[in-house]
């Protein structure tokens, strides 16, 4: 066998060993889904044991997911209490809004939303 014949089967040889392990990753692996709305679109009862409602797609009908003691609310990238967070929804109802659910189950993980930090921003 020539050099030049060894090096394209080295060539190939390394391809075909690429190649395999490139498929040979894992899957994906989905952990959460998100609603992207506005403040103003979602009803919370900032109560124990209280409720989000929102409208996951504009077809969609309504949906209630229960607020859980271990949903987090995240307020401009601070975590703040869930009364807190329906105020600061109230204050700011064009603001877009996060709602992270568990993929899957549907839980309600965490509520995100960043609000400006001047008092006199518009809203």
């Amino acid at each position: 066998m020539t050099p030049r014949a060894k090096q394209c089967m080295a060539a190939i040889v390394a391809a075909l060993v690429a190649a395999a392990t490139a498929s040979a990753a894992p899957p994906i692996t989905l952990l959460e889904t998100a609603i992207e709305t506005t403040a103003g679109a979602v009803t919370m009862d900032a109560a124990a044991g209280g409720s989000l409602i929102v409208r996951p797609c504009p077809s969609c009908p309504m949906t209630s997911l229960p607020i859980e003691a271990a949903t987090r609310f995240v307020l401009s990238h601070r975590d703040v209490s869930a009364s807190q967070m329906r105020e600061a929804m109230l204050r700011y109802p064009r603001f877009p809004l996060l709602i992270v659910r568990a993929n899957g189950s549907g839980r309600l993980l965490r509520v995100e939303l960043n609000v400006p930090e001047a008092s006199g921003a518009p809203r």
